[in-house]
């Protein structure tokens, strides 16, 4: 349960007559209803590396990805009749990274070389977007509200298990809901990567290196 109410004035606090007022409750048998859901994600990794020459080295690989649900939102009918979209879909999404590096030997001996690559990364999602959907799915809470108005005085309730069901003394007030949907081809994020380097070696055995990537 969550509940809010806002006052105009210190007068208004301390008679405890609010101007609005937002509860939102469980509408389950589990007075403690949650946003839970669980979430498997599976990944394989392929790669070689391919020695063109004695001075060229090519690495390259691909990345596949897939974030499941075992557990599905609740089934929202009044969406589906209203909007068209069901609010029991999870995204289905498909992650491919490919990616491919090199390392040139410029003069065969260490000396200097140059090596780069690019590629696609994609790491865990934010599973928060998801999480919306799994709690705002319009049957699982029941949401009260009435709009902050000069003119209300709606009685202040402090315990917060026992705060009204109804809004009396409000002006405006309304039955609200909310539901969030996502787009079954909803695609995580992911960004495309590439550096170019050039490594030197220098006297007293170090290294020098310049790289620039994004």
């Amino acid at each position: 349960m969550l509940f809010r109410s806002s006052f105009s004035s210190l007068a208004n606090f301390a008679a405890g007559l609010a101007q609005s007022y937002d509860l939102s409750y469980s509408a389950t048998s589990d007075p403690k209803q949650a946003a839970q859901f669980n979430v498997k994600q599976w990944g394989a990794y392929v790669g070689d590396q391919w020695r063109v020459r004695n001075n060229l080295t090519i690495t390259y690989g691909v990345r596949f990805e897939t974030p499941t649900f075992p557990t599905a939102p609740s089934v929202n009918p009044v969406a589906v009749a209203n909007f068209g979209y069901r609010t029991d879909i999870t995204p289905k999404a498909k992650l491919w990274s490919p990616r491919i590096g090199f390392n040139y030997d410029l003069h065969g001996d260490a000396s200097e070389q140059v090596r780069g690559g690019v590629g696609i990364f994609a790491g865990r999602p934010a599973y928060v977007w998801i999480s919306n959907q799994f709690g705002n799915t319009g049957v699982d809470f029941t949401r009260i509200g009435a709009s902050f108005n000069a003119n209300n005085r709606i009685p202040f309730v402090a315990d917060v298990n026992n705060q009204p069901k109804t809004v009396t003394g409000a002006t405006a007030g309304s039955f609200t809901n909310e539901i969030d949907i996502i787009d079954p081809d909803f695609k995580y994020p992911s960004v495309l990567r590439g550096n170019l380097a050039w490594d030197r070696k220098l006297p007293m055995g170090f290294y020098g290196s310049a790289e620039i990537g994004r």
